[in-house]
């Protein structure tokens, strides 16, 4: 009998108690708010969700997305659910900050209830329920102020099946147990927890009994490395104005530093949690709010990698990227970056990695013409064309595409191959103080070519924004990018450093970083200082 016949009897048989059930008119009920995901879930749910609270409503929109603070309410809801006495257990993801916990679906009305009527969590949450029964069933955990996703959990449904039992919700260890298995073997859910350690928590992969499986994860360790210079140090411009011959106040520098780097670093913590330390190659500089003591954080000046210290100090940056590879302890395949990339979005190791150690080349969507190199060309011009002809007098194919200028996996043998490869390139490159003709770009782009050439890396594609700081559209580029990022539709992008941007485009910049990624790093020694 349909809901709408019930209410049709219930309203001749009691018209008093038909109008006091309001809730079948109102869309609401006692004590819960909800409201439409459109209006105030912006991040991560579908617009066809709902969204339940057993607090005050809150719109998710003015709330701002902490990816860096614990919210510490995973336990919370463990012992809740051992309490009553629900089977669970733990379905591994690629993302860090995902917790999904395997339910069966039965339950999840009972669940989404013990969790909107419980007062034991000391954080407000919110449950975000699609209407379709085999989606995941997400809960964020928020205050007035934060919306806390440093660990998002996921209830996965799974339910029962004439010949087994399954989820819709993909993962890469398994999504369906024959029904001759259930319960008889590892591949079940765990029995009643009722006076288990709350860390004993059964996982797909353990009870399984395999450490690793081939279509999962890359599984050896990323790093990332930046290169870094602050311009606006007095000694670095001394050391430049010296070697250079001209006055440190008619330096026409290249290197601008308006904290990209602090900004770029928070994105990494905020959205590439897979990252294992990061490496800053400097020329004996740390950022005036960089804790350089932080366990992931390494400090490498340009005397640890350069094999001949009479090259120093340089002021040329594909210089100090031929070095790179030399750090010693850095990852088989790591990422490298400059301080203008940004991750805008939650990233794992397979947007740039294959589980097969195979790396992923982006490369910008319009083919660049062949062009004649000429002394007056922008510098930059004449690196990247240079470097493209040296590629081709090797191989005979011209690499009519660039990289994407964002992070990019790269290889330490394949670096070091190419490098034998090009020797007496790379080794006037290596020495170069300064940029001038005949040097090549050895990360950006020779070596993306290289890896390609070589088999070991293949074109892929990301989500990702360029915009030039001095840009005239400016302000609608950045504003459009914030909407991207906060709708995790972007997930990496660069603001292109131009020596031509002016104070006013440095302060937009500014102001846009802020707004983007609010939280301060654990690495920061100002945390506490609203900047």
């Amino acid at each position: 009998m349909s809901r709408l016949i019930k209410k049709t009897k219930k309203l001749f048989r009691s018209p008093k108690l038909f109008f006091k059930d309001s809730v079948f008119f109102s869309g609401k009920t006692s004590g819960t708010s909800i409201s439409n995901t459109s209006a105030v879930v912006k991040h991560g749910v579908k617009s066809t969700s709902i969204v339940a609270t057993n607090k005050n409503t809150v719109k998710f929109s003015s709330l701002i997305e902490d990816f860096v603070t614990p919210h510490g309410q995973d336990e919370v809801l463990f012992h809740l659910l051992d309490k009553a006495g629900i089977n669970y257990l733990i379905v591994p993801t690629a993302w860090e900050h995902i917790l999904r916990i395997a339910i069966q679906d039965s339950f999840v009305n009972t669940i989404v209830d013990l969790i909107k009527g419980y007062d034991g969590f000391t954080k407000k949450v919110y449950v975000a329920k699609d209407k379709n029964r085999y989606s995941l069933i997400k809960l964020y955990f928020h205050d007035d102020e934060f919306v806390f996703k440093n660990k998002i959990i996921q209830l996965d449904p799974w339910y029962i099946t004439p010949s087994g039992i399954m989820t819709r919700n993909k993962n890469n260890l398994i999504q369906f147990i024959p029904k001759a298995h259930i319960n008889k073997t590892v591949h079940s859910f765990a029995p009643i927890r009722l006076g288990r350690d709350i860390h004993d928590i059964d996982n797909l992969k353990s009870i399984s009994g395999l450490e690793s499986f081939m279509f999962d994860e890359y599984q050896e360790p990323i790093d990332i490395v930046f290169t870094w210079v602050s311009d606006s140090d007095p000694k670095w411009l001394e050391k430049k104005s010296f070697y250079s011959g001209e006055k440190a106040g008619n330096l026409n520098t290249r290197f601008a530093d308006y904290e990209q780097l602090r900004y770029s670093l928070r994105s990494v913590e905020a959205y590439a949690r897979f990252i294992r330390y990061i490496y800053i190659v400097t020329d004996n500089q740390v950022p005036y709010w960089l804790n350089a003591e932080h366990a992931k954080i390494k400090i490498i000046n340009h005397s640890d990698i350069c094999d001949d210290n009479s090259c120093l100090p340089v002021f040329n940056s594909v210089a100090i990227e031929s070095w790179i590879h030399k750090i010693e302890g850095l990852s088989e395949n790591f990422i490298y970056a400059n301080d203008d990339y940004f991750f805008g979005s939650p990233v794992t190791k397979s947007h740039f990695i294959h589980p097969n150690g195979i790396g992923k080349l982006f490369l910008e969507p319009l083919p660049n013409a062949y062009g004649e190199i000429f002394e007056d060309s922008e510098p930059t011009t004449q690196l990247s064309l240079f470097t493209m002809q040296c590629f081709y007098n090797r191989y005979h194919r011209w690499p009519s595409y660039w990289p994407l200028h964002a992070p990019m996996i790269k290889n330490v043998h394949d670096i070091k191959d190419m490098v034998e490869e090009f020797k007496p390139l790379m080794e006037k490159t290596s020495r170069s103080r300064f940029r001038e003709m005949g040097t090549i770009s050895p990360l950006y782009l020779m070596s993306a070519y290289y890896a390609y050439e070589s088999g070991r890396s293949v074109l892929s594609s990301i989500k990702y924004e360029y915009i030039s700081t001095d840009a005239d559209n400016l302000d609608a580029r950045l504003d459009g990018l914030l909407s991207r990022i906060k709708e995790s539709k972007c997930d990496v992008f660069c603001l292109n450093d131009h020596r031509s941007v002016s104070e006013e485009q440095i302060q937009k910049v500014v102001m846009f970083m802020k707004k983007a990624f609010p939280i301060a790093a654990s690495w920061e020694l100002d945390i506490d200082i609203q900047i």
